[in-house]
């Protein structure tokens, strides 16, 4: 008798561990969720993000992959060149990438929308129509959430997680707080590249500036295609500026900065200037951006007091080499993978309003901070990471560390001025 319950229990525990073992690995029947990804793969935004979605989905197969209705399936990442961001190209033709992922490749979702706020819009009809999630990591026109809330049915498909304009902005005042409490500063000079983006961003920040007590004593626009920024520069020294605020997107804006630094002004640089983000500029300028602070996506320059964001970017760099050189969308890339991926298990199908559903109560903390969105589908930014998704101000400081300065709930620095200021 002994004997017989030993080999019944023997068969049963044999039996548990199969089916467990089914749980946690997909066969290779299992059929993979297929993601698109229409992006701008002759850009480092589109090769990036790819880079940061895949990670993320080997990550998730290694694990065993999704879990559907009991079964467990594979994540499959499908990227197509929409060449959204290559200059002069109409929003029709960056659509096609997104008819060819949904009508070819039979992708049951986008995971990746394409970089240009244009294309989105106009991909939010299609994806309307065929009824599929569509991950935004890094359009930011308000117009996205704007066209949410305007027809909240029609478009409950989309969910950004980059931020938007209007948040991006929102971080000015207490940018200008930390400086202002620091040093005294209020008075501020802006250099800008002749862009209407650039134009449009200095008359906002302007507006910010002088509700915040600042005063501006000055803005230029330079043609894009410069190399000598003397004559600007001199006319920033002699206004007695104590800021310079630049809204650059162009590579020439380094050699800007070097001038700056050679020229000794007597103003601290912050603002926009997206090719001096990545941990290769201090090389690069041969640190001549010390003091420089910009506007970062938290992950992309990780903090200590966010241990998801160190992690993502540990394993980023063991990955590939080195940290994501661009200042937003890699880090975004990453999480929405993972958030797609949890609504999927906590709706139990790939029922697509069922998945909606569960992405509007999405909460859980990732390279970026915590991850909830609001009523517009719109991931809620903020100064705390236990509470929002968040933007960082970092700045440069010897020996070629990006250090985070603001805000104080990711610090891991203080500002500092330029050294011929101290």
């Amino acid at each position: 008798m002994k004997i017989r319950m030993l080999a019944i229990l023997l068969v049963l525990v044999v039996a548990l561990v199969s089916v467990g073992g089914c749980a946690k690995a997909p066969g290779p029947e299992a059929e993979p969720i297929v993601l698109g990804a229409p992006v701008s793969l002759g850009y480092a935004v589109g090769q990036d993000s790819v880079k940061a979605a895949q990670m993320a989905i080997d990550e998730i197969n290694a694990q065993g992959g999704v879990l559907v209705d009991g079964t467990r399936r594979p994540l499959k990442l499908v990227a197509i060149d929409s060449r959204a961001m290559a200059p002069g190209v109409p929003v029709a033709d960056s659509l096609l990438a997104y008819q060819k992922l949904i009508l070819d490749e039979k992708v049951w979702a986008i995971a990746l929308a394409a970089e240009r706020s244009e294309v989105t819009l106009a991909a939010m009809d299609l994806i309307a129509k065929y009824k599929l999630i569509h991950m935004i990591p890094g359009a930011k026109s308000p117009a996205i959430t704007a066209k949410i809330a305007e027809d909240p049915e029609k478009y409950k498909y989309n969910f950004r997680l980059a931020i938007d304009v209007v948040a991006l902005l929102g971080y000015i005042p207490g940018h200008l707080q930390a400086i202002k409490g620091k040093y005294g500063f209020d008075t501020v000079y802006f250099l800008a590249e002749d862009a209407s983006f650039a134009r449009g961003m200095v008359g906002v920040v302007k507006n910010v500036i002088e509700s915040e007590g600042w005063t501006a004593l000055g803005e230029e626009y330079i043609p894009l295609g410069t190399t000598d920024y003397s004559a600007p520069l001199t006319k920033l020294k002699k206004s007695g500026a104590q800021v310079v605020y630049l809204v650059f997107s162009n590579p020439e804006v380094g050699i800007l900065v070097e001038q700056y630094a050679t020229m000794q002004i007597p103003a601290l640089a912050m603002g926009s200037a997206t090719p001096l983000v990545g941990p290769s500029a201090w090389d690069t300028y041969k640190g001549k951006i010390e003091s420089l602070m910009l506007n970062v996506e938290c992950g992309t320059v990780p903090s200590s007091q966010i241990p998801e964001s160190v992690e993502f970017y540990d394993a980023y760099v063991d990955r590939y080499g080195s940290g994501p050189e661009l200042d937003s969308v890699v880090a975004a890339a990453y999480d929405d993978i993972y958030v797609l991926a949890a609504a999927i298990e906590r709706a139990g199908t790939l029922d697509t309003d069922a998945v909606v559903k569960a992405l509007e109560a999405t909460d859980l903390t990732g390279a970026m901070g915590r991850i909830r969105f609001d009523k517009n589908h719109q991931t809620v930014y903020g100064t705390d990471p236990k509470e929002s998704a968040l933007y960082s101000l970092i700045q440069w400081q010897s020996p070629g560390k990006r250090v985070v300065v603001w805000p104080k709930d990711a610090a891991e620095g203080e500002i500092q001025l330029p050294p011929w200021m101290r």
